[in-house]
């Protein structure tokens, strides 16, 4: 296309935050400024898609499928877990038995028993990004559901006795299917799934215990920017890395990235990013899809 690749994601990331930053509401000539720029960032993105060019020096193409990326893998996850709960509305048992119908989805597609769905397979990981990845979401369905007003359980030492309950039980099929497929981020396995679902559990109940029920919420201000404007936080490290790319700055790709010396630049990333997104807030730009 005539520039590099991560001019490429720089441009389209500002198409992305013309289109959906959160204008402020107004009248007079600004309100006609911010569809300008509205237009001018929907305009940007259709020329970047026009314009892309992928694969290698000898086989050029265009956009085509590929691996879903974090943000469809999150999108399908999702899309499962709401498909669950609208479908079974009010019903946490029915949803404890999807997680486990999930977990068989996955157990399913590895064996060679959905081979029935076909092209379907060229297109989606049926087991990992439906089957594993949807049962951690609709795990945290049965969580949520126990703080819903219309819940049985009001007190919040019952939702913290339960959630835990929850937690347990995750850990148990997690342990208990641990030798079929081992524990694999990567390949979304029964066991990580449901580890990470039960870690979920512990954490939220610990969190509701911290911050509900004993008030104590002052620590967590400095990751209160990153709770008001979570999109703009999540694609600002890539934003980051596609500018130093442009700034041909190769530094952090070759130092500090193992060990504790990349836990530390990790950890102190994390918390620049999240500086970042304090200040983008305060000029007003919010991203809402």
């Amino acid at each position: 296309v005539g520039i590099s690749k991560h001019a490429w994601v720089l441009l389209m990331f500002l198409g992305v935050i013309l289109t959906w930053n959160a204008y402020p509401r107004t009248a007079g000539p600004v309100r006609w400024l911010f569809r300008g720029l509205r237009l001018a960032g929907i305009a940007l993105l259709v020329v970047l898609a026009v314009v892309y060019r992928g694969g290698n020096g000898e086989q050029v193409t265009w956009m085509r499928t590929s691996w879903w990326g974090i943000l469809g893998l999150i999108g399908w996850a999702y899309l499962i877990a709401s498909a669950s709960y609208l479908a079974f509305r009010g019903q946490a048992a029915v949803q404890v038995g999807m997680v486990a119908l999930l977990t068989a989805v996955f157990i399913g597609d590895k064996s060679g028993a959905l081979g029935f769905l076909g092209i379907l397979h060229q297109y989606v990981n049926v087991g990992g990004h439906w089957g594993g990845h949807g049962s951690i979401t609709v795990a945290g369905v049965v969580l949520g559901m126990m703080f819903l007003p219309a819940s049985p359980v009001r007190l919040g030492n019952g939702r913290i006795r339960w959630s835990l309950v929850l937690g347990i039980g995750l850990l148990a099929g997690g342990f208990l299917l641990r030798p079929l497929y081992g524990i694999s981020k990567q390949e979304a396995t029964p066991a990580w799934c449901l580890y990470c679902a039960a870690i979920c559990c512990f954490t939220f109940a610990f969190l509701y215990w911290l911050v509900d029920v004993k008030a104590i919420r002052r620590w967590s201000f400095f990751l209160r920017p990153a709770g008001a404007d979570p999109l703009l936080a999540y694609i600002l490290p890539s934003i980051v890395h596609a500018g130093l790319g442009v700034l041909g700055v190769q530094y952090l790709n070759t130092h500090f990235n193992n060990g504790l010396q990349g836990i530390i630049r990790s950890v102190v990333f994390a918390l620049a990013i999240v500086a970042i997104t304090d200040v983008l807030y305060r000029l007003r730009i919010r991203l809402r899809l």
